[in-house]
């Protein structure tokens, strides 16, 4: 969390390639990865999504708070716990309606908005840098086999919050730009990909509608 493409180039440098690979997996955050020192959409607000520094001071102190003392025996124990043992420490593993959220309700829908008005929204200059990034990724991997996952934003994902993105924005969205560009301009240098959008799209909804693979209002990958 709170890296972007840039330092995915430095650590393929850096950690990666000393090692010898046989393969390099790249994934792809289909939002502020994309668009990251992209030019920002709309006009700029303190919870935009390149100066959301009071959010995320806020997110934080959320986390503090709820923090419990570590029990270092506890700590030592086993990783390999039962399915049982792990939904009693947390329960939203088996109903994720018992998730708390990460982010107030209106914050965490300006970032997302921002993103989508990044990556959906035809702006000019957000893809060309994404794009002069990973040619520079495939550069320096040389003769290192690259494969790219492709991770979708959950407004992506999710249809009813998709539709709650679109009615607030002030621009014609495509919800499915990224991952067509991406994958388009991928496969025309050979690049390996794997989009997971429709397979994440493809799990059953709950019924509430949803299907619950997003940390409830959080903005990293999934669950």
């Amino acid at each position: 969390p709170g890296i972007g493409p840039s330092d995915y180039l430095y650590l393929l440098k850096q950690d990666a390639l000393p090692l010898e690979p046989d393969l390099v997996v790249v994934q792809l955050f289909m939002g502020n990865d994309v668009s990251a020192g992209a030019p920002v959409a709309g006009p700029r607000r303190w919870y935009d999504a390149d100066s959301y520094l009071v959010a995320i001071v806020w997110y934080r102190l959320q986390i503090l708070r709820r923090a419990k003392p570590v029990n270092v025996a506890e700590g030592a124990e086993p990783s390999n716990r039962t399915q049982a043992a792990l939904a009693v420490r947390y329960p939203w593993l088996t109903d994720p309606l018992l998730e708390h959220p990460a982010l107030g309700r209106e914050v965490f829908l300006q970032l997302e908005l921002q993103n989508a008005l990044a990556v959906c929204a035809p702006i000019d200059g957000v893809y060309e840098q994404f794009f002069e990034m990973l040619a520079a990724i495939q550069h320096a991997a040389r003769d290192v086999p690259l494969a790219f996952a492709l991770i979708p934003d959950e407004f992506q994902v999710e249809d009813d919050f998709w539709e709650e993105i679109v009615r607030k924005s002030t621009q014609p969205l495509d919800r499915d730009r990224p991952q067509r560009l991406v994958v388009e301009w991928l496969k025309a240098r050979g690049g390996a990909v794997l989009d997971l959008l429709p397979l994440l799209r493809a799990v059953e909804p709950m019924p509430d509608g949803r299907r619950h693979v997003y940390h409830l209002q959080d903005t990293h990958f999934n669950a």
